[in-house]
């Protein structure tokens, strides 16, 4: 029970709850939105970002490996290191002190975009596991149904349609603590 307990709460309340609610909050995302850049211009204006889009180009096909030959902890630990990953850079580049700037706008939205396009990515390859919790993520992202495919995620870091999506408003809870 123990390990249940550890599991829960640091990877998926921590890294995957906490990262959402992070990212979608009003005091740093202040338009509510899911803005979209070109991978170009992430790259030079958060290059910060290198390794989680590296990592992201082959993710899907990892867990997609590891779910199809049983080993479903071992793409559910890839894509938590994923995760994890995304919060160092939130730590590291510390959106929040870019909120009050109208200059450094872009690099608050580029910050975003990365953050909640790898929760998208996350959430579908979670969802054979987790079902219930990446719907909600999805919900909560107001992910349309042709960008919550496994194919989408593959394709993480691309170009989609309708990507500046209003993001549903609303408290989500992915996850409980145990104690």
């Amino acid at each position: 029970m123990d390990k249940v307990r550890i599991c829960l709460n640091a990877d998926l309340a921590n890294t995957y709850g906490n990262l959402l609610n992070r990212c979608t909050s009003s005091k740093l995302n202040r338009r509510q939105h899911f803005p979209f850049f070109d991978l170009e211009y992430v790259q030079k204006v958060l290059p910060e970002s290198q390794e989680i889009i590296k990592v992201a180009s082959t993710l899907a096909s990892n867990c997609y490996s590891a779910y199809l030959n049983g080993n479903f902890y071992m793409g559910i630990s890839q894509v938590m290191d994923f995760l994890r990953l995304v919060n160092g850079l939130l730590n590291e580049t510390e959106p929040w002190s870019l909120v009050n700037s109208a200059d450094k706008q872009d690099r608050l939205d580029t910050i975003l975009y990365v953050s909640l396009e790898a929760l998208r990515t996350s959430s579908v390859l979670l969802e054979p596991v987790i079902p219930r919790t990446s719907n909600l993520a999805l919900n909560k992202l107001n992910i349309d149904p042709e960008l919550r495919t496994w194919s989408s995620a593959e394709n993480a870091f691309i170009d989609h349609p309708g990507r500046s999506v209003l993001l549903d408003k609303g408290k989500y809870v992915l996850f409980s603590k145990l104690y």
